[in-house]
């Protein structure tokens, strides 16, 4: 930031976009500050006073209350000074049925404001809660079958889902590994018990238990082993596919990446490849948008495809090789 007649001041951001804080020109810290996670603010270093603090937002020197864009919030209160809205009209704007926490339309961030940032003072995309809650439960499905308590579910091209049952047959995997090792433990000290004699009381169900395990994380590591070899093979094809040959295409990454000639990649087909995401709204296509770059711009009519965001630039550009975050008609 250049203060109007004095020297640049930089910003140094947490995850959330929050200004923790400030140096001068010449690094020395004029600004150092934790926040709670809420928004409110408790400083070390301050001399060089700036309202730009939770979420990066701007904070009003008078009331204290911060401007998302779409309204104010207050961090002394953890409460929005106004209902949520959307452009489109809908009975509970951002709201997630699936999640009670949604329908509070005076809520910061469903009440999760260290896992989740607001953008523009609408509540977090419905999208981002739906592909989280997607991807545990993928997690946990994964889990549950190769230990042999619940059947494996289809992800049914689900690629959220299916990335949260690979993350489950990985952590099976090991924790399969983990019970041989300690089982495999507790028999030899089961058997050094044994030796003595007197010990074996303790020695014989040490050597039984040590049995169950060794055989349980056995039968857990082979389930999650024969489970991960599945998903690689099942895996979309452009995952194991690399591609068309560099020397062939009209451009190319500095990693070796086949491109075309405005410098987007190509996937395996030798067709230009668009990464894209798909929202329910505008709203919440251009806050994925908006997550991704200093602002957003839209193509309302493009040559091909649905009508989507781009992130742009910190002087407003398109950014290149940028995600279509796409919304219906």
């Amino acid at each position: 930031m250049l203060p109007a007649g004095g020297n640049p001041i930089y910003y140094v951001e947490d995850l959330l976009g929050t200004s923790r804080v400030i140096t001068t020109n010449t690094g020395v810290v004029c600004y150092d500050a934790d926040f709670y996670p809420y928004g409110g603010e408790r400083s070390y270093t301050n001399t060089c006073p700036q309202n730009y603090k939770f979420e990066g937002k701007e904070r009003d020197t008078e009331t204290g209350n911060d401007d998302f864009g779409a309204r104010y919030y207050s961090n002394r209160f953890g409460r929005w000074l106004s209902g949520d809205w959307s452009a489109v009209p809908a009975p509970v704007p951002y709201a997630n049925l699936s999640n009670p926490q949604t329908l509070n339309l005076y809520a910061m961030v469903s009440d999760d404001p260290e896992s989740f940032a607001d953008l523009d003072g609408h509540c977090c995309s419905i999208d981002d809660v739906l592909n989280a809650v997607d991807f545990v439960s993928g997690f946990i499905n994964a889990a549950a079958s190769n230990n042999g308590v619940a059947p494996r579910k289809d992800a049914a091209g689900d690629q959220t889902f299916a990335s949260g049952q690979v993350a489950g047959d990985v952590a099976t995997t090991i924790q399969g590994v983990g019970e041989v090792i300690l089982g495999a433990g507790g028999e030899l000290g089961g058997l050094a018990l044994d030796a003595t004699g007197a010990g074996a009381l303790i020695g014989v169900p040490a050597n039984v238990a040590s049995a169950g395990a060794i055989a349980h994380g056995g039968a857990v590591a082979i389930n999650s082993g024969k489970n991960l070899v599945e998903d690689a093979i099942n895996a979309p094809a452009e995952s194991r596919s690399s591609g068309p040959k560099a020397n062939d295409a009209p451009g190319v990454t500095a990693g070796g990446q086949a491109t075309d000639k405005y410098g987007n990649k190509r996937g395996p087909s030798g067709e230009t490849q668009i990464n894209k995401t798909s929202s329910n709204t505008r709203e919440a296509a251009r806050n994925k948008a908006l997550k991704e770059g200093s602002g957003a711009v839209e193509h309302r009519n493009p040559e091909q495809g649905k009508h989507h965001f781009h992130p742009t630039t910190k002087k407003g550009k398109k950014q290149s090789s940028s995600t279509h975050h796409e919304y219906p008609d």
